[in-house]
């Protein structure tokens, strides 16, 4: 994701999105003397997509939320929540549009999201 090539995947690990992208910040902290905020906007430039999984204790995996990064504002990551699991554990849309649909126009699925 470094060299600025759409289309990259990768697995973090966190208890949610939030969690995720602290961690990301700690690691990039840990190998280089840069501003916190030279970090925050080099990861919102990178990525996109999250998805969060979550494994129950028989062992399954179930999404729990999905969300783009819209951005940066200068002191917080701006997230924009697309699903999320509600209070029975069903993972439901929370209403909200995705706001960058720049690649799903490109790749012809602007319709699916």
């Amino acid at each position: 994701m470094n060299t600025g090539h759409s289309g990259s995947i990768s697995t973090g690990h966190g208890n949610s999105i939030r969690g995720m992208l602290n961690r990301l910040e700690t690691m990039y902290m840990m190998s280089a003397q840069v501003p916190v905020y030279t970090v925050r906007n080099q990861i919102a430039n990178a990525i996109e997509i999250f998805v969060h999984l979550k494994r129950d204790g028989d062992g399954n995996r179930r999404v729990m939320e999905v969300a783009e990064l819209a951005g940066f504002d200068g002191k917080e990551y701006n997230i924009n929540y697309l699903y999320r699991t509600d209070g029975s554990g069903c993972l439901v849309r929370t209403g909200n549009a995705l706001l960058h649909r720049d690649n799903l126009k490109r790749g012809g699925m602007n319709d699916r999201l």
